[in-house]
């Protein structure tokens, strides 16, 4: 009998983890011990496991930049019946090259506050039980949930998941800065929220071209995206007519060859709304 309870209870407990995050079914699961998000996960690393989970949750948002990363800062564990019960705040994010400046161009705004269980099998960790804030939209609402389902002893220094933001920010940074990907090229972090130069064109004008070259920065400067294995440069450019009327002048798309290389250069003038589209739009897209 007393075995049986336990068992009720532990069933109960598990049941308890996985609704917290819709993970109901192990299927669910799947994703979180995913070892192909870019990652190369230490099934032995309890650490690296949790940040590839992390980065399996999120990773769908920031998949199209060059280095995505996770980090997080564990509060407390708990151990039961073999498992390991890990309660964190966590972030991801996408890093990639902006106006020649390694830049967070994309992550968690307000920490994640995570519950994830794992399992140590003769293959390594697994993970059995998750839950988080992440799909959380309020983030009063976050807040809410992290004091709801964290032990109280493991939230009395810091009882505000914003109160984590620049230290796991700061992990972020240090992380992306040893990616492989761009061992040995010297660069400048760009600050959190870096300064841009917008362009000069009405709305209408952008409109008119926006459409046609979004692939492209939607301010002047550039960035970088790797196709291929090829590193390239999209830039966008203005030359206005005159300081007075700075609407008028030539817009220009450029894309190179990280080594200066000119692949392709469009160039548009414009006046006002009045927009000369090349006729190699008409029919397609970029």
């Amino acid at each position: 009998m007393r075995k049986l309870r336990a068992l009720i209870v532990f069933m109960l407990s598990v049941a308890m983890v996985f609704t917290l995050n819709g993970c109901g079914k192990s299927k669910d699961l799947k994703k979180y011990n995913a070892a192909d998000y870019e990652m190369k996960v230490d099934k032995i690393s309890e650490e690296s496991v949790i940040k590839n989970a992390v980065l399996a949750e999120s990773f769908n948002s920031i998949k199209e930049y060059e280095i995505k990363v996770s980090t997080y800062i564990e509060l407390g564990q708990k151990k039961r019946w073999g498992n390991v019960t890990h309660y964190i705040v966590a972030t991801c994010a996408g890093f990639g090259f902006e106006n020649d400046k390694l830049t967070r161009i994309k992550g968690t705004a307000l920490p994640s506050a995570i519950i994830i269980t794992l399992k140590n099998t003769k293959d390594g960790y697994s993970v059995v039980g998750y839950s988080s804030s992440t799909n959380i939209i309020e983030p009063k609402d976050k807040e809410k949930f992290f004091k709801k389902h964290f032990p109280k002893e493991f939230i009395k220094s810091k009882n505000n998941l914003s109160d984590y933001r620049e230290e796991l920010i700061n992990q972020e940074k240090e992380q992306a800065q040893k990616n492989p990907s761009i061992a040995g090229r010297e660069f400048e972090l760009n600050d959190d929220v870096p300064e841009i130069e917008l362009l000069p064109i009405t709305d209408d004008a952008y409109n008119a071209v926006s459409k046609y070259f979004n692939n492209y920065p939607d301010y002047i400067g550039n960035f970088e995206k790797i196709e291929g294995k090829v590193r390239y440069v999209y830039e966008t450019a203005y030359a206005p007519e005159s300081e007075e009327h700075p609407e008028n002048g030539l817009l220009s798309f450029i894309k190179r060859k990280y080594n200066g290389e000119v692949v392709s250069k469009i160039d548009i003038p414009i006046k006002g709304n009045i927009v000369e589209l090349p006729k190699s739009t008409e029919n397609k897209k970029n």
